[in-house]
Formats: C-alpha cells, structure tokens, sequence
C-alpha cells in the first residue's frame, strides 16, 4: 500500500442547515451502479446517492446542480471532492445529510506489486495500520479479517476527530488484496451502524470484472 494513500479516507464535513437528501430511510435498497472496466469492478450505490465526477468539466456543473444555489454546502463539496482527486481515488459518491453530516463512499485502487499476498498480506496490512492510523489520531480503532461478498478483507473501524470544526467522523475501510491490486473501500457517515448497512448494499451488489 502506497505512503500517504493506504489511509485513503475522506473526513466526512459538517454542513449547517443543508442537504443533498434529508432521509436516510432508503439507504439499503440499492441505486446507481458504479463500474470500472479499466480495474475490473462494480457495485450498486444506495438509492439516490450521487456518484460525484471527478475529472473534466461536468466537476463545476455537478457540484452547481447537488448544491442548488447554497454557498455552505458547494464549498465544503468542493473541498471534498480536491480532497478526493488529490488522494487518487477511483470512485467517490455522497449520500444524505444526517446528523449534519455528509456521509461519502470511496475507492482507492492501487498497485499490488511488492504487497504480499494471501495470510501475509493481512498480517503485515494490519501491523502497518496499527501504527499509522494511531498516529493520524484514529480513535477506537478495531482491526479484524472479515469475509464479505466480496470476498476475504481486512476491516478498520475507527472514529476520527476534526479539530477545527469540532466533529467526529465514523469510519469503516475494507482492505482486499485482488489479483494484482489492493482495493480501499471507505465508508464515512456520522455512525457506524450505518456504515453497516451501507457496507450491506455495496458489499451484496459487488462484481469483479
């Protein structure tokens, strides 16, 4: 896992009096389905979250549209989807707001090479993460290999303070090791029960390629 990306996790920003959506009744049930040819997966969005563009002109519309007209909401979106261009992440969509939050999905995909494989690469995946995430400030983080749909990962849990607003983010982040790449799924809400059920809808309707 690449220095500086194997974190791959965006801070979910608090955002007063604004919302994409107001209700997170429908996040089980499946939406949009996000496909990557060139990494050779797909998987199924909550209902109505948006998968946000981050290449090319349609940026500036979509962030124009999802933010109709409020100036709070458009900057702390921006801010989030530099963030996400810059970490190098494949995939990135937003959910509804719920308790001021901004809830967010993401991908990260990078190289294999050099990473070890099978057991190994979730033995020395989990000794790295121990250490770093500690030190990044990661509270309450819980390390374990689950199995899920979409196969053997390694599972952090965690909760992640940001000082400056005074706000703490519930995380969850799959590591799987897959043919010649590592996948970093982030899930990011204000709970972790609905990074759960979140993890439901994505991990049942995910593909390999």
């Amino acid at each position: 896992m690449q220095q500086g990306r194997r974190r791959g996790t965006l801070a979910v920003i608090c955002i007063v009096a604004a919302s994409l959506l107001t209700s997170t009744s429908s996040w089980g049930a499946p939406g949009l389905v996000v496909k990557d040819q060139k990494d050779g997966f797909s998987f199924s969005l909550p209902s109505e979250w948006k998968l946000v563009p981050l290449s090319g002109n349609d940026i500036g519309y979509f962030l124009k549209e999802a933010s109709k007209g409020n100036a709070t909401l458009k900057a702390a979106m921006t801010a989030q989807v530099r963030a996400a261009i810059k970490e190098g992440i494949k995939n990135f969509a937003v959910g509804p707001i719920a308790g001021n939050f901004l809830s967010n999905i993401s991908v990260i995909v990078e190289s294999g090479k050099d990473v070890p494989s099978g057991k190994a690469f979730y033995t020395a995946a989990q000794a790295q993460l121990q250490v770093d995430l500690v030190a990044d400030g990661y509270q309450d983080l819980k390390l374990n290999v689950v199995h899920i749909p979409l196969g053997e990962a390694l599972e952090a849990m965690y909760v992640l303070t940001n000082k400056s607003l005074g706000v703490s983010t519930a995380g969850l982040q799959l590591y799987i090791r897959h043919k010649t790449h590592v996948f970093i799924v982030t899930i990011s809400t204000h709970s972790h029960s609905l990074d759960k059920s979140l993890l439901k809808t994505v991990g049942a309707s995910w593909r390999w390629t």
